[in-house]
């Protein structure tokens, strides 16, 4: 629900209405990377629950609204599946929602 009540607080504010994302609530830690040790094992913490910590401050670009998050397993998964340090943006972040336009 997180996502849905920062794309009501964004429309309030701002006043333009968000698509919501392609997928529920998630942190992308591995999207569009690939390593060897992913093929051997993929599922790695697999069903392990975990706590995500996020900014409220809201950010965006041209084409997506997010909330910045931290959470410890993001960076011990980018370690595991040997993932370089020059792909790490930040600290994963939430997508709230898409730009209408």
């Amino acid at each position: 629900e997180v996502t849905r009540y920062y794309r009501y607080q964004f429309k309030k504010r701002f006043g333009y209405e968000l698509y919501s994302p392609s997928f529920d609530a998630h942190v992308s830690v591995l999207k569009g990377l690939w390593t060897p040790q992913m093929e051997e094992q993929w599922k790695y913490l697999d069903g392990k629950t975990v706590e995500v910590w996020y900014d409220s401050n809201l950010y965006w670009n041209q084409k997506h609204v997010w909330l910045n998050t931290y959470c410890p397993e993001y960076f011990e998964l980018r370690e595991f599946y040997n993932i370089p340090d020059w792909n790490t943006k930040d600290f994963g972040h939430l997508t709230v929602g898409k730009i209408n336009q």
